[in-house]
């Protein structure tokens, strides 16, 4: 007897079929673009430094490992900040769905895996693309001859992939601009535990918090310390360390996958912090959950 096998059917939640611009350069510190406004996607991504991005209805400056999307008819501009170099990806594309929408407007800390898609596509928009041509009024890619139908599909699946990465990053709250309740603390203190919520998955600096309450840091620290008991980066890593329990408890990352979205410097820190707040390594702890979360495996009767 034949066995039949029952097909499954998947959705696709993205297509993309027209890529408009997909290229990396590095931007002089006086550089300002055109504003401008065009009916497809555009992003920017700062891979060294950072980037202000201008809109109609706010400012942001898009920090290094962070990306920032524009909807179609968004007017935007960039800026390199004042007598600092970066180095950006800039990428557009039509996409005429309403899946991306969650993505628009926010600075999103890229995860490995999202950057794993993301510069695997760079990779094979540089094998198909032999240049950039930027002028006054226009900016295109030069297709070199050479290249093969096989690495356009790739490069549109790795661009799809990526996106989705992204999508299941902002499903699991790895995005800056989640609502942070407040903490009822006075207002000093209170912004800024918010903004510590708010960076989790970046790097915050006492110097960079304050600038961001102007304050001045003997102000903040002495307040923080008053009614918190804790030192403000103290009080930060602390929270950082709570995310990772959280997201430990997932079994979705891994401990160096965990590291790397709350911006720890290298896994070995990430480690000695955790056992700093928690008394166990992360492997410890993550061993401590299987433990106590048994799984039980059913075989279903032939």
């Amino acid at each position: 007897m034949e066995k039949l096998f029952q097909p499954s059917l998947l959705n696709k939640v993205i297509q993309l079929d027209n890529i408009v611009s997909l290229f990396y350069c590095d931007l002089n510190p006086n550089f300002k673009s055109f504003g401008e406004t065009h009916n497809y996607w555009e992003f920017i991504y700062s891979d060294i430094g950072s980037v202000e991005i201008i809109t109609e209805t706010k400012t942001v400056i898009l920090e290094e490992g962070h990306i920032y999307f524009h909807k179609p008819n968004e007017y935007h501009q960039h800026k390199s900040m004042k007598n600092i170099k970066a180095s950006i990806c800039n990428g557009a594309f039509y996409y005429n769905g309403n899946a991306l929408d969650r993505l628009a407007g926010k600075s999103i800390f890229l995860t490995n895996s999202a950057k794993c898609y993301f510069f695997n596509a760079l990779k094979y928009c540089s094998e198909i693309f032999s240049s950039v041509i930027d002028t006054q009024n226009m900016i295109y890619q030069v297709i070199s001859p050479d290249h093969s139908l096989e690495q356009e599909h790739l490069l549109i699946n790795n661009l799809e992939s990526f996106l989705l990465e992204l999508l299941i990053s902002m499903d699991t709250l790895l995005c800056h601009d989640q609502h942070v309740p407040k903490t009822g603390y006075p207002p000093l203190v209170d912004e800024a535990i918010v903004i510590m919520k708010q960076c989790l998955f970046s790097s915050l600096t006492l110097s960079s918090l304050c600038q961001k309450l102007h304050c001045s840091k003997s102000t903040l620290s002495a307040m923080f310390k008053k009614y918190t008991t804790s030192s403000v980066m103290n009080y930060y890593t602390q929270l950082k360390i709570e995310k990772a329990k959280e997201l430990l408890c997932l079994g979705t990352y891994n401990i160096t996958q965990v590291s790397d979205f709350l911006n720890f410097c290298n896994v070995n820190y990430f480690s000695n912090q955790f056992k700093r707040y928690t008394k166990l390594n992360p492997s410890e702890y993550c061993k401590s959950l299987k433990n106590n979360n048994c799984v039980q495996l059913l075989e279903l009767s032939t």
